[in-house]
């Protein structure tokens, strides 16, 4: 069987050595992008993607732009995972408490004050009166 049949000037355009630097330096643009959010997952399924299309076409554009999609399209489900707008997602934030490191620190400082001080510690005693609200 013939394969998918395109029209001329879209085929003529994906094997134009300028439209396959411009994918390629938009394909290494965004590489560099994940690297310095040290997002690996992307960049794995990138390649991975990339690498798998190379078996259907030999056409770089088709296999640049096809690893560019998909890898956007699963980091950016991730990303906005990260933030609770996915369903299902309504009590999430509910039951959690915050992990960051200063609530941490506050937790722990509180921690140790009460079991110091047999429990009717609080912070402004720990603090010697210093009403800075630093923890």
């Amino acid at each position: 069987m013939k394969g998918v049949s395109l029209p001329k000037s879209l085929n003529a355009l994906t094997r134009n050595k300028v439209v396959l630097y411009a994918v390629l330096a938009l394909a290494i643009v965004n590489l560099l992008g994940y690297l310095s959010q040290n997002n690996l997952t992307a960049i794995g399924i990138f390649l991975v993607i990339g690498f798998g299309m190379t078996y259907i076409t030999k056409n770089m554009v088709y296999v640049l732009l096809i690893a560019l999609v998909v890898t956007n399209m699963v980091s950016r489900r991730n990303m906005y995972a990260g933030y609770g707008l996915m369903e299902g997602m309504a009590d999430a934030d509910a039951n959690t408490e915050c992990d960051c490191e200063t609530c941490t620190k506050k937790c722990k400082l509180d921690a140790s004050l009460e079991n110091a001080s047999g429990g009717d510690a609080s912070l402004e005693n720990a603090s010697g009166g210093d009403d800075t609200g630093l923890v």
